[in-house]
């Protein structure tokens, strides 16, 4: 190996000769002395070199770091070799963004691991490595190598190196979809952080925190989190972590429909931005949100004055132009001036360029965006695949089941913490009042025994009466609909055979006189009590089941009025019984007359579906204008108690969720209760 020395020296001079007009004075220096030198002094020199190029980052290259590295292992600086290893790692992966070449870096020298003795220098280098998995999207490799680097600082008593482990293994399982861990990494790289006053981390650790519990719906957590964050960022002057938080904060303040906290905060980072030296890509797509949430809440001036001052952004700073943020702003701009034409083909456009990337939720907003651009345009056609587009994003941006299990673990979390505190507060009182406070305490303890004792009887005995009334009332009501349906049931029968079949006989009569008038009211009269018979007993459920039924019941409502319905409905006839199916029917029919009858609504999907094992029946009314879920819980009305009442006889659960101005009804039904009903 020693032959190729020489080789290796004269590439490193050549390599800093040609690049010797763009070096600052201190690496003209230190390439000099690497000229003069040889062997051990000579690589002291390009450690240096390398060392103060990778600080000064414009002066950093791969072939620098490579020479360094491949001169140390010559010399058996093995330690060195792996710093500067490291460097190169870090280097690639984060100022140039080639994870894919660190990769290789790495594996070609993948047998020096074995080599290195100092702990922190072994740490550190596959630290980077498992940044370099993380930034090519291999989270389950990342987290097998994050794992080895804690095991690593762990038995050698390196909490920094620990703590950075944990904060780069929770962005991993992040990714990799488990969130619980995610979360205690997360919590755990803070509490070492705060022990070792690293506020830079902190303020790191604390952000992907935030994030993590936003993205799954916790944004009281989050703000909390980032108010803290906030608090530190002041202390320290340091306004580059102080825009991403308000930021942030903006996002999720948009997501609840808080629109004027979502200013508050854009205004705030945008003031911070300001401040800062480095404003770079930030700057555009802040003033860009700007002139989208001025848009929103119509307020044309103030839209139209951030979007100018966008404008002037580029021209003053000369910075690469923005496309997607300047897009974003002028759609929401022309939407915003009426201008409906210019703000679709925006709106196609953003979407477009938007589709070339992976933010789904900002693709799942453009495509909101066009469905309502289109429904102003009275073009319902066209805004339906938007719309549908939009629900299946939306639908699927968060597993249900991710999101209870960090949900479940913040509260364990929190009772821990909160039993533990509550533990060493009483022990403490205890210690200090046990020697005065002892035959006191056995009286109070038997006073407030015995008055428990019976307290706890006489709730006992009225928590039972009270229970026993609700079920009588609940058995009252669900007879009494029982009865109704029984009733309707014969009266519909009545009329259909006897009435029915009378007014029957009776039109045929007046076509034979020859009368168009009698004809036509003998007619409608038929029809009229058709209509009032199926009313009263729907037929259709015996015919053609409860499926068809209700499609039928939508499909009639969609004819008469000008609702817009987008329907899914799967057959779910083999898995209910006959008063099952009634009785869903009779809730689907009372949902519809209400959003008829109250509801602004323009349109409404309607989703009936088999998800084992319980049948789920979805309705939302989209702009509603009327809080369902309020009047669910103050109205009297017969409606409302009817609702509630028909859920309870087949087993099921009624929820009400408002979402921004849409209002969702969700009806749950198990199988099994479904079938024996």
């Amino acid at each position: 190996m020693k032959k190729y020395l020489p080789i290796l020296a004269l590439g490193f001079l050549f390599t800093f000769h040609a690049q010797e007009k763009d070096l600052d004075s201190i690496a003209q220096q230190l390439t000099e002395k690497i000229t003069r030198s040889k062997e051990g002094q000579k690589l002291k020199w390009m450690d240096s070199l390398t060392n103060y190029s990778f600080h000064q980052g414009f002066l950093a290259n791969d072939s620098l770091f490579s020479q360094t590295v491949e001169w140390a292992l010559k010399l058996d600086s093995i330690d060195l070799a792996a710093r500067q290893l490291t460097n190169q790692l870090n280097f690639l992966n984060i100022y140039e963004g080639k994870p894919h070449e660190s990769l290789e870096r790495f594996q070609e020298h993948e047998g020096l691991v074995d080599q290195i003795k100092d702990p922190q220098t072994k740490g550190q280098l596959l630290l980077n490595f498992a940044d370099a998995c993380y930034y090519t999207h291999q989270y389950q490799k990342s987290i097998d190598y994050y794992n080895i680097v804690e095991e690593i600082a762990q038995s050698n008593h390196l909490e920094q190196l620990v703590a950075l482990a944990k904060l780069y293994r929770g962005e991993s399982y992040s990714f990799n979809g488990n969130f619980v861990e995610s979360s205690k990494d997360y919590q755990e790289a803070i509490r070492l952080f705060k022990k070792a006053n690293d506020s830079n981390n902190l303020l790191a650790a604390q952000s992907s925190l935030a994030t993590l519990y936003a993205q799954n719906g916790f944004f009281s957590e989050a703000k909390s989190i980032r108010d803290e964050a906030i608090i530190i960022a002041e202390k320290m002057h340091n306004v580059e972590h102080l825009v991403p938080i308000y930021f942030n904060n903006a996002t999720d303040a948009r997501k609840e429909g808080k629109l004027q906290e979502w200013i508050e905060n854009l205004l705030l980072a945008d003031h911070y931005l300001d401040l800062s030296e480095r404003t770079g890509y930030a700057k555009p797509v802040v003033l860009s949100t700007l002139v989208e949430a001025y848009a929103t809440i119509k307020d044309q001036p103030k839209a139209e004055a951030a979007f100018e001052k966008l404008q002037n952004y580029y021209t003053d700073e000369g910075l690469p132009f923005d496309e997607i943020s300047f897009i974003n702003a002028q759609k929401y701009l022309a939407r915003s001036q009426n201008k409906l034409q210019s703000a679709l083909t925006l709106g196609l456009q953003h979407l477009k360029k938007l589709k070339e990337g992976e933010n789904f939720e900002e693709i799942m907003n453009a495509e909101k965006f066009l469905s309502e651009v289109y429904d102003l345009l009275h073009q319902p056609q066209q805004a339906y695949p938007h719309y549908k587009s939009y629900a299946t994003i939306r639908d699927s941006v968060m597993d249900v089941q991710k999101i209870n299990a960090l949900s479940f673990y913040q509260t364990l979390y929190e009772t821990e913490k909160r039993d533990a505190k509550i533990a060493v507060q009483e022990n403490e009182i205890a210690l200090l009042d046990a020697q005065n406070k002892i035959k006191k305490q056995w009286l109070w303890f038997g006073g407030l025994g015995l008055a428990f004792l019976f307290g706890a009887i006489l709730l006992a005995r009225s928590r039972n009466q009270a229970q026993r009334d609700k079920q009588l009332q609940e058995r009252f009501s669900q007879e009494l609909i029982q009865s109704q349906e029984e009733q309707q049931t014969r009266v519909s029968r009545e009329l259909h055979d006897s009435v029915g079949q009378k007014l029957m006989l009776l039109t045929k009569k007046t076509k034979s006189l020859g009368n168009p008038d009698m004809e036509q009211l003998a007619t409608n009269t038929l029809e009229e009590l058709r209509s009032i018979s199926r009313g009263l007993h729907p037929s259709i459920i015996e015919k053609l089941g409860v499926t068809a039924a209700i499609d039928n019941l939508i499909q009639e409502i969609d004819a008469n009025t000008e609702l817009f319905f987008t329907v899914e409905l799967e057959n779910i006839d083999p898995y209910l019984g006959r008063e099952s199916g009634l009785h869903l029917y009779r809730i689907v029919q009372e949902l519809l007359n209400n959003m008829v009858k109250h509801s602004q609504t323009k349109s409404a999907s309607i989703t009936l579906s088999l998800t084992k094992p319980n049948i789920l029946l979805i309705v939302e009314e989209n702009n509603a204008g009327f809080n369902l879920s309020k009047a669910a819980n103050q109205s009297n009305s017969l409606g409302m108690k009817t609702l509630r009442e028909r859920t309870k006889i087949i087993g099921g659960q009624l929820t009400f969720e408002p979402l921004e101005k849409n209002m969702v009804t969700k009806l749950t039904i198990p199988i099994s209760n479904a079938l024996q009903s």
